[in-house]
């Protein structure tokens, strides 16, 4: 997969809330974005997605124009896409193996064909012993990780992790960092990580590293 975003806004009320960015992404690289809250991080991802149009600029996907008004042409893109967000949302009722079953059923996957697919996930992340349990179960570490799987379910191509690591001790983050690195590796699948903390981008190997700031994104070796 390759996205092309070029000269990429979004405005709000307020103003503009990602101004003019152009970027390049194409699998299998890796590309992490340090900033702070709120600026603007969350929205690139989004755009990125393919769940939130840009208010000028343009966005292709394998040198295809990605039309955000086409239904079709959006669910098709986001079942390419996988997502792990900062707060992962859940079924807390269900077993963990049934939570990425369902993911596997929304990307067009048969039972058989998610069943395989949700156990080497859940391997990927080291929670193969934790399939049987409810994620009310679990820790906010353990669902992290859960949600890691989950993203890995279907024909993905590209990972979209939104600031995901949040409030992880540093052991626990670095073993998810490892895990997300060694199977996005494996499956040959882009990786773009943003994150509030500015140390992250040291310890991904062969980044493209940038920083943003109020909704201006800039290459790293720029910023210093």
């Amino acid at each position: 997969m390759h996205i092309e975003l070029s000269e990429i806004t979004v405005n709000s009320r307020h103003g503009p809330i990602v101004s003019g960015i152009t970027l390049s992404i194409s699998s299998p690289s890796r590309v992490v974005i340090s900033g702070p809250a709120s600026c603007g991080k969350s929205t690139l991802i989004s755009v990125l997605r393919g769940s939130s149009a840009p208010s000028s600029g343009s966005v292709t996907v394998d040198g295809l124009p990605l039309t955000f008004t086409s239904g079709k042409q959006i669910r098709a893109h986001q079942r390419r896409v996988g997502v792990i967000a900062q707060i992962p949302v859940f079924d807390r009722d269900l077993t963990v193996f049934e939570n990425i079953l369902l993911a596997g059923a929304a990307r067009g996957l048969t039972r058989e064909q998610a069943t395989s697919a949700a156990l080497e996930a859940l391997a990927d992340v080291g929670m193969s012993h934790r399939r049987q349990h409810r994620v009310d179960e679990l820790s906010d570490a353990e669902r992290t990780l859960v949600g890691m799987a989950r993203a890995f379910i279907g024909p993905v191509e590209i990972l979209l992790i939104d600031d995901a690591f949040v409030g992880l001790d540093e052991p626990t983050l670095r073993s998810a960092l490892d895990s997300v690195i060694a199977a996005t590796g494996r499956r040959e699948i882009a990786l773009v990580i943003t994150t509030s903390d500015a140390t992250l981008a040291d310890v991904v190997p062969d980044s493209q590293r940038y920083t943003m700031h109020d909704g201006r994104l800039s290459p790293l070796q720029e910023a210093a």
